[in-house]
């Protein structure tokens, strides 16, 4: 199963230009296949609910399923060095605060106890590029990210630019 979704991975970013990299891994390569295969696995995992308790880190959530059992939640598409400045990391902790007690539904495997996914909004927008737009994480540089989300925060970027928020 794990290979027949590494073939369909490989065939649909090959194939397909509906998806984008941050940074282009060399083809074949470890990295490529890692990363296609983790953008894939989660695009294939079903959405359900889960209720976020509290920060887990400074990317990931304890969540609880609708069972009642908990699992914890990293935030895909987001990278953390380790040596940012203590405000940044006190702005990433203060957005995320503002996860916890509400409900969301959440793409990523549900069957195991830590793994990665991706926070929809109540309009389907990912909530994990909405955090990299807004400055505060990094886009992981393996990320496979889709055409969508990337016109998007192009778009969000010139804006800005236009605006003079940010220097061109």
């Amino acid at each position: 199963m794990k290979l027949k979704s590494l073939f369909l991975a490989a065939g649909i970013s090959v194939g397909c230009m509906s998806s984008a990299y941050a940074y282009e891994p060399f083809p074949l390569s470890p990295a490529w296949i890692k990363t296609t295969f983790s953008a894939m696995k989660i695009a294939e995992s079903p959405v359900f609910r889960g209720k976020v308790l509290m920060v887990n880190g400074q990317n990931s959530f304890l969540v609880e399923r609708e069972d009642g059992s908990q699992m914890t939640v990293r935030l895909f598409h987001t990278h953390v060095t380790g040596n940012e400045s203590p405000k940044l990391m006190q702005r990433q902790q203060n957005a995320l605060k503002e996860f916890v007690g509400y409900t969301w539904y959440i793409r990523g495997d549900q069957k195991e106890n830590n793994t990665e996914g991706v926070f929809l909004t109540k309009d389907g927008e990912n909530a994990n590029m909405l955090l990299v737009y807004s400055g505060l994480y990094d886009l992981n540089t393996r990320s496979l990210i889709y055409s969508y989300d990337k016109k998007l925060m192009e778009n969000k970027y010139k804006y800005m630019q236009s605006r003079n928020l940010i220097p061109k």
